[in-house]
């Protein structure tokens, strides 16, 4: 507690994100004495904080980011009603409204899919998504349809590491002669045509 408020007062941050659930409890306290906001963000499930001063960090969080509308339901279901307002999810792909079968077509065309199975992957590429267990199961998937593709959505954080990673899953494909089979598609903003 002691260190981060250290690191608090040297680096005076405008406000700080919870991204894990380890150490949340000291984090949010520390920020709170040194009247700094606090985001949480949510995983994939939300599962309602069982100790007391875990429910009590949520509660002091200004704002609350879900992955989607399911994971907000679930954290307002758990939330007492004066703190719904500041739940929100991240990403809804109904924003952008219906995506048409033409629009489908014209994107299966241009990424060359033909009428193949698809399986995606979409999200950051870091080391702990095991990316590389996607590509091993599209050469088990491949052994009973030889024309499932696999596409990989999202990019690493920019980092030597992290394009080593990204350099290793286009080598694993290859080794598995899975190269034509996968295929790398980087950030993108179509993803609910995807």
């Amino acid at each position: 507690y002691r260190r981060f408020r250290r690191i608090l007062a040297e680096s005076k941050p405008a406000a700080v994100v919870i991204n894990l659930s380890g150490n949340s409890a000291i984090v949010t306290l520390a920020c709170l004495s040194a009247r700094i906001p606090v985001v949480r963000f949510s995983r994939l499930e939300f599962s309602p904080p069982r100790r007391c001063i875990d429910k009590y960090c949520w509660l002091k969080a200004s704002a609350v980011i879900c992955p989607s509308d399911h994971v907000r339901r679930q954290v307002l279901d758990w939330a007492p009603a004066h703190f719904h307002q500041r739940v929100h999810h991240w990403y809804d792909p109904h924003l952008r409204g219906h995506v048409s079968k033409d629009q489908v077509h014209k994107l299966r065309g241009e990424l060359g899919l033909s009428d193949a199975p698809v399986v995606g992957y979409f999200g950051r590429l870091h080391r702990r998504k095991r990316i590389e267990t996607a590509i091993h199961a599209l050469g088990v998937l491949r052994t009973g349809n030889r024309d499932v593709r696999l596409l990989i959505v999202g990019s690493h954080d920019g980092s030597p590491v992290g394009a080593s990673y990204v350099e290793s899953l286009r080598k694993l494909a290859q080794e598995l002669g899975l190269e034509k089979a996968v295929s790398f598609l980087g950030y993108r903003d179509d993803v609910p045509a995807i």
